[in-house]
C-alpha cells in the first residue's frame, strides 16, 4: 500500500484531494483510530477501523496488493482500491464490465495482474486497466470461487463449491480424477513456498473419520508433479491456510473450533483452541499468529515457540477489531497486517498514523 510515512509530519498535514468529507459521502467509509498494541519485535502497532456512514458496508471477503502500491479489496458490494487515502469503486478502463458484485476472492499473479473471483459465478482478469470476463462456457467451475492461487509455473487454479479448474496456455480446464482429484468441490486452495499446492475437499465423503462431520480431507500436488497425494487429514470445515515462517501449512479447523498444522506438518505443533470458529489465520513474524473467528472479533497468539503452552490473547469488537465476523486476513508489503469483517474492515498499522477530527489530514505521530 501507499506508505503513509510519506505524509507531511507537521501539524499542517497534506490535504487529501478530492476532499475525503465528500468522498464520505459517496463511499460512506471512514478511517478512526482506535488502540494501540505491541508485536513480538517491540514495534509500536496502531489498530484502525472502518466504519460505516450512511449505510452498513458490505463484509470485505478478500484482500490483496498489486505492484504499484493499491490495496484491493473484495466486497460483497464491489470491488474497492485503496491507495493510502481513498477507497474508490472499481471500474475498467477497457473490456469489462464487471459481471458480479460480489466479490469473494482475489490473486495477484507474479506477472503484476489481478484475478478476481465472483460470488455467484465467473472469473475477472486484469491486465493493465483491461478487464477479461471468464465464464463456465470458458471452463470456469460453476458457482461461487471461494479461491485462487498461482502455481510456480504460473497455472491459475480456482475452486468453490461446485468445482475445480486450471487457467493454463490461455484455457480453463476443469480438474478431477485424471489428476488424481476426485471430489466435487473445493473450500480453499493454497500455495507453499516450495510450490506445493494444498487443496481442502468439499463434497465428497473420504471415510477416513467416524464424525461425520468430518467428511472432508486435504489433498496436495507436490511442485513438478501432475498427481494429487492424500495427507490422509480428516477436517469438516476449513476457510483458510497459511505457511508458518519456520515451514509448516497450518488449517483453520473451524469445525474443531482450532487453527492447526496439516497432518504430518510441522512437527510436535499441536492445535490450538481459539475460542470459537476459525475463519482468519495470519502469521506475523517467527512467532506470532492471529486469528479471526467467525463470531468473537479476532485472536493473537504472541509465543508460539514456547516450549510450556500458548497464550491466546483476545480483541474484541470495540478494542480495535471491527466486527464480530472475520472474513479475510492479509500482510501487505509493508508489514501492515489488515483482516476484512463482517461489518467493516480493520488494519493493526506498525506505524502510528492520526487521523485529525474532520477526517482531512493525515500525518504520523512523532
Amino acid at each position: 500500500m501507499v506508505d503513509f510515512r510519506h505524509e507531511s509530519t507537521n501539524s499542517q498535514a497534506a490535504t487529501c484531494s478530492p476532499n475525503p468529507l465528500d468522498l464520505l459521502d459517496r463511499c460512506a467509509l471512514l478511517l478512526s483510530c482506535l488502540c494501540t498494541r505491541r508485536t513480538e519485535t517491540n514495534q509500536p502497532v496502531q489498530a484502525y477501523i472502518l466504519v460505516g456512514k450512511g449505510w452498513h458496508p458490505a463484509p470485505v471477503r478478500a484482500i490483496a496488493q498489486t505492484p504499484d502500491g493499491y490495496l484491493w479489496l473484495g466486497t460483497e458490494a464491489g470491488l474497492y482500491r485503496f491507495d493510502g487515502l481513498r477507497f474508490i469503486p472499481w471500474e475498467p478502463r477497457f473490456g469489462g464490465p464487471i459481471t458480479s458484485s460480489s466479490v469473494r476472492s482475489l490473486l495477484t499473479a507474479r506477472d503484476g495482474s489481478l484475478w478476481i473471483g465472483f460470488g455467484s459465478s465467473g472469473i475477472s482478469h486484469v491486465v493493465n486497466g483491461r478487464l477479461t470476463n471468464y465464464s463456465t462456457k470458458d471452463g470456469v467451475p460453476d458457482g461461487g470461487i471461494l479461491s485462487l492461487v498461482e502455481d510456480k509455473t504460473g497455472s491459475i487454479w480456482a475452486g468453490g463449491a461446485y468445482g475445480f479448474a486450471r487457467f493454463e496456455s490461455g484455457k480453463w480446464r476443469l480438474v478431477g480424477p485424471e489428476l488424481g482429484f476426485p471430489a466435487p468441490g473445493v473450500q480453499v486452495l493454497y500455495v507453499d513456498r516450495r510450490g506445493s499446492l494444498w487443496v481442502v475437499t468439499d463434497g465428497l465423503d473420504f471415510g477416513l473419520s467416524k464424525d461425520l462431520v468430518r467428511r472432508n480431507t486435504i489433498l496436495t500436488l507436490a511442485s513438478g508433479t501432475t498427481h494429487f497425494a492424500a495427507t490422509g487429514d480428516a477436517v469438516g470445515q476449513v476457510l483458510m491456510m497459511a505457511e508458518a515462517p519456520g515451514g509448516g501449512v497450518w488449517i483453520t479447523d473451524t469445525s474443531g473450533g482450532t487453527v492447526r498444522p496439516i497432518k504430518g506438518q510441522s512437527a510436535g505443533k499441536t492445535a490450538i483452541a481459539v475460542g470459537g470458529e476459525s475463519r482468519g489465520l495470519l502469521f506475523d513474524g517467527a512467532s506470532s499468529l492471529w486469528i479471526g473467528l467467525v463470531e468473537g472479533g479476532l485472536r493473537r497468539v504472541a509465543d508460539l515457540g514456547n516450549p510450556t503452552g500458548f497464550v491466546v490473547e483476545q480483541i474484541k469488537g470495540g478494542e480495535g477489531f471491527s466486527g464480530a465476523l472475520g472474513y479475510s486476513a492479509f500482510k501487505d508489503r509493508e508489514g501492515d497486517l489488515w483482516f476484512g469483517t463482517g461489518g467493516a474492515w480493520s488494519v493493526f498499522a506498525r506505524t502510528r498514523l492520526r487521523l485529525s477530527p474532520r477526517a482531512r489530514d493525515w500525518y504520523p505521530i512523532s
